[in-house]
C-alpha cells in the first residue's frame, strides 16, 4: 500500500498537465470536461461502496488429542505461501486440564473433506484433548490479500477517485480566477472551499457514526456524497 501512495503523486503530477491540455484545446468543451470530471470522480469513489468485503474466516477443532496433532512442516508453508488451500491462522485453545492465555499459530488445509490443522508452535505441549478456536490471521496472511480482488478493486477505484479530485482542485480553482477576475479577492472565495470540505467531513463522519449502531457501516457517507455532488452538477450547470 505505501508503493501504491508513493505512485498518487507522480500521477497527480502527470494527470494535472494533461487535463489542463485537454482544456486548453478543447475549450469549446471545457464545461463539458469539468463536469465529466466531477461526476468520473464521484462514480469512482461511489463503486467502492459495492466492493465485496473480505471476511476473517473462522475454523473450530474440537477434541483433539495432543498426541495427534500435527506440526506444519515446510510443504505446508509452500502451500500457504502460493495462497492455494492452506490458510495461516492464529488459535485461542482449551484443554481438559491445562490452559493458558497464549495464542498459537498454525495451518488449515481446506483441500479435503474435513479441514486438517497443524501447529506452528513446536513448543507446544500438553497431554490432553483440546479445542481450538481459530481466526484467519489477516496480519501476516498478506500475500493472499494482494492477489484478492477486493484489494485490487479498492486500490484502482481509490487511485482513479483520488486523481481525478486532484484535478478537479486545480481546475475549479482556474474557473473560480477566472469567473471572479480582479473585483474579488481570490483568497477570501477560496477559503470557503476549505470550510466546506471540513463542515462536509465532520457531517460525513456523525452521521456515520449514528446511523452504525455497534455494525459500521458507511452508507451515510456515501449518501453525504452524493448529495453534495448533485449540488455541485447542478451549480456548475449555470457556468458560462
Amino acid at each position: 500500500m505505501g508503493s501504491v501512495t508513493g505512485i498518487l503523486p507522480i500521477l497527480f503530477l502527470l494527470a494535472k498537465p494533461a487535463f489542463g491540455l485537454l482544456a486548453d484545446v478543447c475549450r469549446n468543451y471545457r464545461k463539458a470536461i469539468f463536469m465529466g470530471l466531477i461526476i468520473c470522480t464521484s462514480l469512482f469513489y461511489a463503486a467502492l461502496y459495492f466492493i465485496p468485503a473480505r471476511f476473517i474466516t473462522s475454523y473450530n477443532f474440537e477434541n483433539i488429542s495432543c498426541h495427534h496433532l500435527d506440526t506444519c512442516n515446510v510443504a505446508d508453508y509452500s502451500e500457504q505461501s502460493s495462497c492455494n488451500t492452506t490458510i495461516r491462522v492464529i488459535c485461542d485453545w482449551f484443554c481438559d486440564n491445562f490452559n493458558d492465555n497464549t495464542s498459537i499459530y498454525g495451518l488449515v488445509r481446506t483441500n479435503f473433506n474435513e479441514n486438517q490443522f497443524c501447529i506452528a508452535n513446536t513448543s507446544f505441549a500438553c497431554n490432553s484433548t483440546c479445542s481450538f478456536k481459530c481466526d484467519e490471521d489477516i496480519e501476516t496472511n498478506t500475500a493472499c490479500l494482494y492477489r484478492s480482488f477486493t484489494f485490487w478493486s479498492f486500490i484502482i477505484l481509490m487511485s482513479l477517485g483520488t486523481v481525478g479530485f486532484n484535478v478537479l482542485n486545480s481546475i475549479s480553482d482556474a474557473i473560480c480566477c477566472d469567473v471572479i477576475g480582479d473585483e474579488y479577492d481570490y483568497g477570501k472565495q477560496r477559503v470557503w472551499g476549505t470550510i466546506g470540505f471540513g463542515v462536509t467531513a465532520l457531517i460525513s463522519g456523525y452521521v456515520v457514526n449514528y446511523f452504525s449502531e455497534g455494525n459500521l457501516t458507511y452508507t451515510p457517507a456515501f449518501v453525504v456524497m452524493l448529495v453534495c455532488t448533485a449540488i455541485d452538477f447542478f451549480a456548475c450547470i449555470k457556468l458560462e
